[in-house]
């Protein structure tokens, strides 16, 4: 009867321990790589905040980066790693196994690449920062700019960020606090315009008048491409102002018309000149309240070195973008029927 049970306990510990060496082996392969390196793919993955070790897994199964969703969240608790997940961008191979990717999303997130081009609208900027994950809507374009006016004093005047953010390719993570991100951008607009200066030798940030002098650079930013050109019409810009007579800048309807962006606006029609509106520059007088672009510092360049001539009205060939310019108002209406069919 001994021996007999004794051969029933035996049996059974032998079956147990070729239970758990076979699950063993299962598990081991579980975590290998999904590819041998051949047809390797590396793949952008999104860690989202507040993402769990159990919604990773579902989707690095999805995507075919692991072969088992239950094996890899059980090795990320067995491990804690689980608890070590990083919000943010993440660049995962399919020939990394298991513990090398709960390494990798349990490390610092790679950055992603934000390039503001020249006259992109505050909003235009907030959509690409919100698209690439770096911010939620509205926490760009809402930004009171007052708590940093200590820091930069050049904000002064400015009810919100737009005109400060210069045009270059900027570096961020995902999920960043709002206050980062506006720190770098006006760090770098300190850096690229603490050296521009006027004919005088002023620099940009010595100046007085630095939010009305952006204003204008961001009209020529919208509607002039080239270098010269900008600085007579920033001449006339200025002409126009002295003499109290409306700018007329098409590009500030444009932007209030949309409501602060140029992208898929669509067209100008003759009654959008007639809406009111703070940035209608062919009703009021004077310049609008705040830039209508984020413009480059050639702009801005333009904007402090205006050159005067005997123009006071100037227009663009659709065609050439070329600038027309014209020193009076019947010259003006014949340029406008020739080039604008207007």
């Amino acid at each position: 009867m001994k021996g007999k049970f004794f051969s029933k306990k035996f049996f059974t510990l032998v079956i147990l321990l070729l239970l758990a060496f076979g699950f063993g082996a299962y598990f081991r392969e579980s975590l290998r790589p999904t590819s041998s390196g051949v047809g390797e793919q590396t793949v952008e993955f999104w860690v989202k905040q507040g993402d769990d070790i159990n919604q990773v897994a579902e989707v690095l199964k999805a995507t075919g980066l692991v072969k088992s969703k239950i094996l890899f969240e059980f090795y990320g608790l067995l491990t804690g790693g689980a608890f070590l997940l990083q919000p943010g961008l993440h660049y995962i191979s399919s020939a990394q196994s298991a513990s090398e990717i709960l390494d990798k999303l349990s490390s610092k997130p790679s950055e992603v690449a934000l390039t503001v081009f020249p006259g992109l609208t505050l909003k235009e900027v907030e959509e690409r920062l919100v698209a690439i994950k770096v911010i939620s809507k509205g926490e760009l374009a809402n930004f009171n700019p007052a708590p940093f006016k200590k820091s930069y004093p050049f904000l002064a005047g400015a009810v919100s960020l737009e005109g400060f953010i210069m045009p270059d390719t900027y570096k961020f993570f995902a999920y960043s606090s709002v206050d980062g991100v506006v720190k770098k951008f006006l760090d770098n607009f300190q850096a690229k315009t603490k050296d521009l200066k006027d004919s005088k030798g002023l620099t940009f940030l010595e100046r007085k008048d630095i939010l009305e002098k952006l204003v204008v650079a961001s009209l020529l930013e919208k509607e002039i491409p080239d270098i010269a050109e900008r600085q007579i019409a920033a001449g006339i810009l200025e002409k126009r102002l002295k003499n109290d007579i409306p700018l007329q800048v098409d590009a500030t309807i444009f932007y209030f018309k949309c409501e602060g962006k140029f992208l898929g606006c669509g067209n100008v029609v003759r009654k959008d000149y007639k809406k009111p509106s703070p940035f209608n520059t062919y009703l009021n007088k004077g310049l609008p309240p705040a830039p209508i672009s984020n413009p480059g510092a050639e702009a801005i360049k333009a904007a402090v070195n205006p050159v005067y001539s005997n123009y006071w009205y100037y227009l663009s060939d659709p065609k050439t973008k070329r600038t027309i310019f014209s020193s009076t108002f019947d010259e003006h209406n014949e340029n406008r029927y020739k080039y604008l069919k207007m």
